[in-house]
């Protein structure tokens, strides 16, 4: 059996217990030794949608998108701003999380009543997926970084809803931060996996 990237950026995948079962060669195509699938999960450098299983597409692995504010832009994000881009039909986005790391230059932006940096589906009334406080982020004077984990409910009901063929955009929710700044930059790393909107 192989296991094959179609853009070659397959690097190592782990079973259950931490060991390294295969690692991919510089076309992305792989051996795969006898172990449990199903336990398989991804752990490093991966970027490909999906992947060919015994002749079958999985979506096994974690993608990731990088997009940099400047700060006129940044003080526009309560107009949302794309992280990922659309799967297309059929396919759904499913976020798994985001580094914010913020680049500081000179002068820290004022927060005003902006109350947090909002990820959604779609636009500004999208469904919410994750979400940082902009205090002690964006109004400081050095570097700093945030990681935003996917909301889940606290008990019970594990699931949300992704949208189908939606974007993931970056909204400032409440009203934008404000300030003569400059040299800043908000560095956005988004995690997430493409699925099946219908199986």
């Amino acid at each position: 059996m192989r296991l094959e990237s179609p853009d070659g950026k397959l690097v190592q995948l782990k079973d259950g217990n931490e060991r390294v079962v295969l690692v991919s060669d510089a076309a992305g195509a792989v051996a795969l030794p006898a172990t449990t699938v199903a336990s398989l999960s991804v752990t490093a450098g991966m970027s490909a949608a999906t992947a060919v299983l015994g002749g079958a597409t999985v979506a096994i692995v974690t993608r990731s998108a990088d997009v940099a504010f400047n700060p006129t832009q940044i003080k526009a994000l309560n107009a949302p701003a794309t992280l990922v881009a659309s799967p297309g039909t059929g396919l759904a986005l499913v976020f798994e999380g985001a580094v914010l790391f913020y680049d500081y230059g000179a002068t820290a932006f004022t927060i005003g009543t902006a109350s947090g940096l909002a990820v959604r589906y779609t636009d500004g009334s999208g469904l919410q997926v994750g979400q940082s406080l902009v205090a002690g982020l964006l109004d400081q004077t050095a570097d700093k970084f945030r990681w935003i984990k996917p909301w889940t409910p606290a008990s019970g009901d594990s699931s949300v809803v992704p949208v189908a063929a939606s974007p993931l955009v970056l909204q400032m929710l409440t009203a934008d931060v404000t300030g003569s700044v400059t040299g800043t930059v908000l560095r956005v790393r988004t995690y997430y996996r493409v699925v099946p909107a219908v199986l």
